[in-house]
């Protein structure tokens, strides 16, 4: 509770701030004498329609995810790996201290689950069949202990506390565009006209893709269509935060590396990979010093998915100490590298 208070202090600072600045640069009486608009009233308009629709969409998280998903809610267990899947998630709550979170499962072939809900005590726990049906129970618990975590943090609050903040600029400055428009194209002194409805409303479409997004991998996209069609994506694997940088075209059309899991890894780590196009497929394993220790794929592949494990153990044999290692992807002409981190 206290780290989410902080963080609202922090949106709140990030807001005053900018109003500050752009009182003693001038900024708002720019915006007044180019749009005859009120800096200050439309920057509060604006928090107050963007936090609100961050926090509707957080309240309706559950109920959006269960539908989009296709969730089924174990409410009593109809085999083993139900009851135990509900016994794990029960007995991780209550070690960290949170009310028992909705359980349930969705149909994915692919290794999958995520946390969603309003509050710490309001939650929903989801796992795909793909990962109870491809791991064994000791890989699935890390798993559910990952997603635990975020709901004990209160990682689903702090994002959208963060969209909130995205949600606001992207609004006053869509508002800001539209006048702007109005009054030099089609020369409406108030800026209030259709120019202004329709300029907002394509800033504010673009502006949608300058924001946060999660797939069910768990990975957090900040986007942005407006700088060479750039993607972030941050990933959280228990031991810090990794941020990866890739140019959104090529997620459509191209290659795409994904995060080994589980990561740290011990004995087995899978690594999946995306071709949206049939390549000449290289995937291998490096040390810190540059030396390919294993060569995990290599061969012509057909457009699709693929997975591939590995044990930790080279091309001649030998089980690799504990360290960081990395596993590089070329496809063609493209390359992709990520890290991963061996235990033993």
């Amino acid at each position: 509770m206290l780290r989410i208070a902080l963080f609202i202090a922090t949106n709140i600072a990030i807001l005053l701030i900018f109003s500050i600045a752009a009182r003693i640069f001038g900024l708002d009486q720019w915006v007044y004498q180019a749009t005859g608009t009120n800096y200050g009233a439309l920057l509060v308009w604006c928090a107050m329609f963007g936090f609100g629709g961050s926090i509707v969409s957080l309240l309706m998280s559950k109920m959006i995810a269960k539908r989009t998903m296709g969730v089924q809610v174990i409410d009593q267990p109809q085999n083993q790996t139900e009851a135990w899947l509900l016994e794990t998630v029960r007995r991780q709550s209550e070690a960290v201290g949170i009310k028992m979170p909705e359980v349930g499962i969705f149909p994915d072939h692919a290794a999958n689950a995520f946390a969603t809900g309003a509050s710490r005590n309001s939650s929903l726990v989801a796992v795909s069949k793909g990962l109870l049906q491809r791991f064994d129970e000791q890989s699935v618990e890390a798993v559910i202990g990952h997603e635990i975590a975020h709901v004990a943090n209160g990682d689903m609050v702090t994002m959208s506390l963060l969209q909130g903040v995205l949600n606001t600029f992207v609004l006053l400055f869509s508002r800001i565009v539209g006048n702007i428009v109005d009054r030099a194209v089609f020369k409406n002194e108030d800026g209030n006209g259709i120019g202004s409805f329709l300029a907002s409303l394509v800033a504010q479409v673009r502006g949608q893709l300058v924001g946060i997004t999660s797939d069910r991998d768990g990975y957090l996209y900040v986007t942005s269509d407006w700088v060479n069609h750039m993607v972030i994506r941050i990933t959280y694997d228990g031991l810090g935060t990794a941020v990866w940088e890739q140019d959104a075209r090529v997620l459509l059309d191209g290659v795409t590396l994904s995060q080994n899991y589980p990561n740290p890894f011990n004995p087995e780590t899978t690594i999946r990979y995306d071709l949206s196009r049939p390549e000449a497929v290289e995937l291998s394993v490096y040390n810190l010093e540059g030396q390919k220790v294993a060569t995990l794929v290599l061969g012509h592949r057909e457009a699709g998915s693929y997975s591939v494990r590995w044990d930790g153990v080279t091309d001649a044999g030998l089980e690799l100490a504990s360290g960081v290692y990395f596993y590089r992807l070329t496809a063609g002409e493209r390359v992709e590298t990520r890290k991963l981190l061996l235990l033993r």
